[in-house]
């Protein structure tokens, strides 16, 4: 997920309660929601991107050894930082802190498309939860709705107000001037459901912590229905055996729909489907030939991007096109990128014909 939501999260458990326990336990939740991510920062420069993200830092044994360090820092700021102080923040309960603030980091991860990485460094095999997109502003929106009413300062109030408006900016940008409206008046309706807990002594946290659960489930309740839908329905629709059958979350500017794909030997066959477009008006599926036996994608695998984006490539599709230099080998991954030639999802290199 991106680091909004994470941010988000992590600020939702402190605010729900767990950050009374211990001094410093505001600080463990958040950063710990984020500090996965770090590896980004200490492997620069030691290898490519998607095989740095996601990587230890997000297994059990990344996420233990860094709450436990963590833990420790925080644990010496407050001692440096109030050496007067009459008692330190014990460390077990930060430490339990930051693990709780960090597990919930690969959690988010697994459930959307990209996938995360559980079993490294003995197993580069990835697993998705296929629930949720990277970004999806109904977290954005479900738990920025509860925080921002207990904004207690004027500057709080206003940050509130400008990371309403860029959701809102990224809702109308990605999706469509329809789901935005919607979004504003979830988002009012929202904002005025949380108000009227807290003039009832409610913390509305706790009940946007309840109402993501909940999110999280109908999204599961949906996609198992596609999924039962694809598997009955969906041989039935396009030529040839098949290998399996994958369901991701839709991308946009679709909304409540899924994405749906028949893999055979050779190809993909992928369409956009809602839960009733089984029966009513059966989905369109597109054909797309995976091309991965072509001689001149095996001579670009020679190429580092190449080969690291074949690794990370769930849906890896070839088009082979004549370049003034050469030949053009082009990789897409049918999840980010079904048409587009450039941009994320996407690798182009091009292979210079062999001398004479």
């Amino acid at each position: 997920m991106d680091n909004v939501t994470h941010t988000l999260i992590g600020l939702s458990l402190a605010k729900a309660g767990l950050g009374k326990k211990t001094a410093l336990a505001v600080p463990a939740l958040l950063i710990g929601a984020n500090l996965p991510d770090a590896e980004i920062l200490w492997q620069l420069g030691r290898g490519s991107y998607h095989d740095v993200h996601r990587g230890v830092s997000h297994t059990p044994v990344g996420i233990i050894g860094l709450s436990l360090c963590l833990a420790g820092a925080l644990w010496l700021y407050y001692r440096f930082r109030s050496p007067g102080a009459a008692r330190a923040p014990a460390l077990m309960p930060l430490w339990g802190l930051s693990l709780a603030g960090m597990m919930t980091h690969p959690t988010f991860d697994f459930l959307n498309d990209y996938g995360i990485r559980p079993l490294l460094p003995f197993s580069s095999v990835r697993v998705y939860g296929d629930l949720l997109m990277i970004f999806d502003p109904w977290i954005w929106l479900i738990l920025g709705c509860a925080l921002a009413p207990l904004a207690r300062s004027n500057r709080g109030r206003a940050a509130w107000m400008i990371l309403g408006l860029l959701g809102l900016v990224i809702v109308i940008l990605g999706w469509s001037p329809v789901t935005a409206l919607l979004w504003i008046a979830a988002t009012a309706a929202s904002v005025g459901i949380a108000h009227k807990l807290l003039d009832r002594g409610f913390l509305p946290v706790r009940a946007a912590l309840l109402v993501l659960a909940l999110y999280l489930v109908a999204l599961a309740a949906a996609r198992q229905v596609v999924v039962a839908e694809a598997r009955s329905v969906g041989p039935e629709l396009v030529a040839g055996p098949l290998q399996r059958i994958d369901v991701i979350p839709g991308r946009p500017p679709s909304l409540l729909r899924w994405t749906v794909i028949l893999q055979a030997p050779d190809r993909y066959n992928i369409a956009d489907a809602g839960l009733g477009d089984w029966h009513r008006q059966q989905p369109r599926f597109e054909m797309v030939l995976k091309n991965l036996e072509d001689p001149y994608f095996r001579d670009s695998l020679a190429d580092p991007r190449m080969a690291d984006f074949f690794r990370f490539a769930r849906f890896p599709v070839v088009i082979v096109e004549s370049a003034p230099k050469g030949t053009a080998v082009l990789l897409r991954d049918l999840r980010y990128s079904r048409n587009r030639e450039g941009g994320f999802g996407t690798v182009r290199v091009v292979v210079r014909p062999p001398s004479p």
